[in-house]
């Protein structure tokens, strides 16, 4: 797994945990005190996320390598020799 594979997955699992703890806070009648006192801040915890998850993408990114773009996942329309679906698939010149 790629570095920036990992902090995709860290990220998606942080988010989502923050986003069910503030549904959790909202929905809750009990937490009425920690809902009145985290107030607005609710609302920038909620969107805090989505920058911080494309700055860490920007930062965390690794620059791809020469045979990167011919993994076994990807899917090209092309037939020529050097095309990765030619190697892949032994269609081609």
């Amino acid at each position: 797994m790629r570095r920036d594979e990992r902090w995709i997955m860290v990220w998606a699992v942080l988010s989502f945990g923050m986003w069910g703890t503030l549904l959790w806070i909202l929905w809750d009648p009990d937490l009425q005190g920690v809902q009145e006192t985290i107030g607005w801040w609710m609302a920038a915890i909620a969107v805090a996320p989505v920058p911080l998850g494309a700055l860490g993408a920007i930062v965390f990114d690794e620059p791809r390598k020469a045979g990167d773009d011919c993994d076994s996942d990807s899917v090209h329309g092309t037939h020529d020799e050097e095309s990765c679906g030619s190697r892949l698939y032994g269609c081609g010149g």
